[in-house]
């Protein structure tokens, strides 16, 4: 079978739906993406949704509905018709008596057969934040360039109608004849004047489609080139430093296993960044207490929200019956644009596993 892209926006779509049965799954990708036949293992979750829908009394008409599109999100695809991604690790199953939506996620969310009104969005969500900002690489070496997104599954290539083809395209080399400018002698003849040249050509052409994507750019290019590229790209344009090598035989999986590790680790650093705010930023600025979280959101109050994700674990230790809440919390935070951070094991107060930074104070 196949599985969508995973985008904020999907997440954001996912979050809004509210029918009166929503069976949300959590499973490993070899349940329901590998093979060529049916997956007993995904079959049991199958089943366990349709028990835990009758046993909420749910109608039987409505329960065969929801079971058929389960079963049809479940059949075997072509093989050849599935791309396989060692990056995807699980899926997120998401099913109503009218559709199911199945995405690949790159995260490990704990196995979970759901039924409510809602579907339970908090892995989704984190399998979303963990793939942002995008990252597009930019592979050239003299004789040829490619943009590559590999934030995709699988990884895509990038049509840029103005990208130099190679270096020789790029720097024509004494087009004129004319030998009597310094100018013009310091680009023809000095082999990394025109390196320089060609660099600045290919992050003209890229700029736009990273741009437009929200993404960071990542280098791939042998030296000098790659140094070159660096350090005429927008700092804030290419955070990450580049990786030496010439790309021209890599595919687009190599590229995106070159530099995932490194856009990971920059994502991790943000989020660690974000999380550090919790003790510097005054106190009277900052909620612990999830009732008074959940009001600041309804107001509009809360500039960030830091949540475990984790349905499987309360958010509120007086409450452990309140693991749903991170989901309330979450879709607050969503519809009134409030940054989300996800906490992890280890990560200061995470033994509460909810926090929030207000925009203003709010009144006791």
């Amino acid at each position: 079978m196949d599985a969508a892209p995973l985008s904020m926006s999907e997440v954001l779509r996912v979050a809004s739906v509210a029918s009166p049965w929503c069976v949300s799954v959590y499973s490993d990708d070899d349940t329901w993406l590998r093979g060529n036949h049916r997956n007993e293992a995904a079959q049991v979750q199958i089943r366990l949704a349709a028990h835990a829908m009758n046993r909420a009394g749910a109608p039987a008409h409505v329960v065969a509905a929801v079971r058929a599109q389960m079963e049809q999100a479940a059949s075997p695809s072509r093989p050849e018709a599935v791309s396989f991604d060692h990056r995807i690790r699980s899926v997120g199953i998401f099913a109503t008596p009218e559709s199911c939506d199945v995405f690949a996620l790159a995260t490990l969310p704990a196995p979970r057969v759901h039924v409510s009104n809602r579907f339970v969005i908090g892995p989704l969500l984190d399998a979303a934040l963990a793939l942002g900002p995008r990252i597009c690489v930019l592979a050239a070496s003299e004789n040829a360039a490619r943009l590559v997104d590999v934030t995709s599954y699988p990884a895509r290539l990038i049509e840029v109608p103005d990208l130099p083809q190679d270096l020789a395209s790029t720097v024509n080399l004494d087009l004129t004849h004319d030998r009597q400018t310094l100018a013009h002698r310091r680009i023809s003849e000095e082999p990394k004047e025109r390196l320089r040249v060609y660099a600045k050509a290919l992050l003209r052409a890229v700029h736009e489609p990273v741009r437009h994507a929200k993404a960071m750019l990542a280098i791939v290019a042998a030296e000098p080139l790659a140094s070159l590229l660096h350090a005429e790209a927008d700092p804030q344009f290419a955070a990450l430093a580049p990786v030496p090598g010439n790309p021209d035989r890599l595919s687009l999986e190599d590229l995106a296993n070159l530099v995932t590790p490194r856009a990971d680790a920059h994502r991790e650093r943000a989020r660690r960044l974000q999380i550090s705010r919790l003790e510097s930023t005054d106190p009277g600025l900052v909620l612990a207490d999830v009732a008074q979280i959940h009001a600041a959101l309804r107001n509009g109050a809360v500039d960030t929200l830091f949540v475990d994700p984790d349905p499987q674990r309360a958010v509120d230790d007086d409450r452990p019956e309140s693991a749903d809440r991170a989901d309330e919390l979450i879709r607050e935070a969503l519809a009134t644009d409030a940054t989300i951070v996800p906490l992890r094991a280890g990560d200061p107060r995470s033994s509460r596993r909810v926090a929030a930074i207000l925009r203003y104070r709010v009144a006791e």
